[in-house]
């Protein structure tokens, strides 16, 4: 999929922080995986950060797109 054409469909300014690294489509659902980028926020940028990792892996459930499930894990 089209990244340009994904913006339209995930949640504004998501990918800003997360990349997506897969998309997959059924009957119902459409799933897209996405990788967090290892940025600080602009509003944190002046600030000493020390990364400590990421969180486990979640998957968040969107609005339907076209009567189907939209999965971001």
């Amino acid at each position: 999929m089209d990244i340009e054409l994904a913006r339209y469909f995930l949640p504004e300014g998501i990918l800003e922080y997360f990349d997506i690294v897969n998309h997959k489509s059924a009957l119902d659902k459409i799933h897209f995986y996405l990788e967090e980028k290892n940025i600080l926020p602009k509003e944190y940028q002046t600030e000493i950060a020390k990364s400590k990792g990421f969180s486990p892996e979640i998957t968040v459930e969107d609005f339907p797109l076209r009567g189907k499930t939209v999965l971001l894990q």
